[in-house]
């Protein structure tokens, strides 16, 4: 499914992308751009800046708690426990911190190439630079239509505000930027 339909808004970058099969949840560790990731096939950990991962292991639990959506980190998270949003709930900050920069995320309807789908309900995922607020008409001028598919698992900021991420049922999209916040 698409990506990255509209170009990205300056500073931001597309950093990475992994195929993450089964995925079920994601949780930035506090204070960082580190990201636990949960899913069928165990535990991972990424630096979303770099879009590396760092960290991985197979036979670790990779569902979150149901209820308060932990999950027990490893490598530099070991000791940790991450608070996750994904396919049990939960949810990542869609503003960076700044004042500036949010993501939004609405239903909307397909509008992609693939024939099957067109016509039918999905979501849709905007980056939205705040200081292009035109308050009289009450919209943006500067967005980005990042995502809009299906297959949805969460969106969010880090606490740092220097990266963001797309995750889905099978994919895990790392942005950043470069300037500090």
């Amino acid at each position: 499914m698409p990506i990255l339909i509209e170009s990205l808004l300056p500073p931001w970058k597309l950093v990475q992308t992994w195929g993450v099969g089964g995925l079920l949840g994601v949780g930035y560790a506090p204070g960082t751009d580190l990201l636990l990731v949960g899913s069928h096939d165990g535990l991972g950990v990424f630096d979303v800046l770099k879009g590396e991962r760092i960290a991985r292991e197979r036979e670790a639990e990779g569902y979150p708690d149901e209820s308060t959506l932990l999950l027990e980190g490893i490598g530099l998270l070991a000791g940790q426990r991450i608070r996750t949003a994904g396919l049990h709930g939960g949810g990542l900050p869609l503003g960076a911190g700044d004042g500036i920069w949010h993501l939004e995320l609405e239903p909307a309807i397909y509008s992609g190439d693939y024939a099957p789908y067109r016509g039918k309900a999905c979501w849709q995922i905007r980056l939205i630079d705040g200081r292009s607020w035109v308050g009289r008409e009450g919209r943006h001028l500067k967005t980005c239509l990042l995502y809009q598919s299906f297959d949805f698992r969460a969106t969010g900021f880090s606490e740092t505000g220097k990266s963001f991420i797309i995750a889905t049922s099978s994919d895990l999209w790392m942005f950043s930027r470069e300037e500090a916040v």
